[in-house]
């Protein structure tokens, strides 16, 4: 019970002053059981269930993070200067997305104003017609 308390070199000078029918006798014994302290992971863990475990934790902790920051922003306010819409007539059109092509008479060709959309994009909310509430 002495043995399993000493420390290697404890054992080693022992083993030192012994005679030498009990150093031989002492290295052919098994080692006694030492009991470790602190936590450790399991040698024979499966490293496919712990890889799910890690990858499982940090989802769980995105998605936990991503609906917090969520919820603390609020509803978003309806733009002032476009009225929620989006954006307002293009000048150059009237809104119709098309204007006449001095290259060609009677023809007709999209809007270099609003690219054929008929509705300029409003500078404030970048056409979503909301603001976010900060």
């Amino acid at each position: 019970m002495q043995r399993a308390t000493l420390s290697t070199r404890q054992q080693q000078q022992q083993l030192a002053a012994a005679p030498p029918a009990a150093a031989a006798a002492a290295q052919t014994a098994p080692a006694p059981a030492t009991r470790r302290r602190g936590w450790r992971l399991v040698a024979h863990a499966d490293a496919a269930l712990l890889q799910d475990m890690i990858v499982g934790g940090a989802v769980t902790a995105a998605a936990t993070a991503a609906i917090a920051n969520g919820l603390a922003k609020g509803e978003p306010e309806l733009c002032a200067a476009c009225t929620g819409i989006g954006g307002c007539e293009c000048f150059v059109c009237q809104g119709s997305g098309r204007t006449a092509d001095p290259e060609r008479a009677g023809r007709r060709r999209s809007c270099l104003g609003c690219k054929g959309v008929g509705r300029m994009l409003c500078t404030k909310c970048g056409g979503s017609g909301y603001i976010k509430a900060l």
